[in-house]
């Protein structure tokens, strides 16, 4: 039987937390795109609705349900613009408890 994709909805916030501006939107874009953040949420075989908030300044979340978890932007990248292991293994985790294991 099919089963309807889950609706995870991410809120990304300006990536540098004083400023509100556009461009700190776009930062925040690249680093969900290269680091494949997105893309990890996207395997999971969910819909993902995106937001943006302006004043969600140097964040991120992600909403499922009733299960919400937010990341630091700064933290989801290392040097090279690759996600970082702790990130990695947070979003897995959350990913498995909120949508593969529902």
């Amino acid at each position: 039987f099919f089963r309807m994709p889950k609706t995870v909805t991410l809120t990304i916030g300006p990536a540098d937390g004083a400023s509100d501006s556009a461009a700190g939107l776009e930062e925040t874009e690249t680093k969900i795109t290269r680091s494949g953040l997105l893309q990890m949420l996207i395997d999971s075989h969910v819909c993902v609705d995106r937001k943006k908030d302006k004043t969600l300044k140097g964040k991120i979340q992600l909403y499922i349900s009733d299960a919400e978890t937010e990341f630091k932007i700064a933290d989801i990248c290392d040097d090279s613009g690759n996600m970082t292991e702790k990130i990695r293994s947070e979003l897995q985790e959350w990913i498995y408890t909120h949508v593969t294991n529902q």
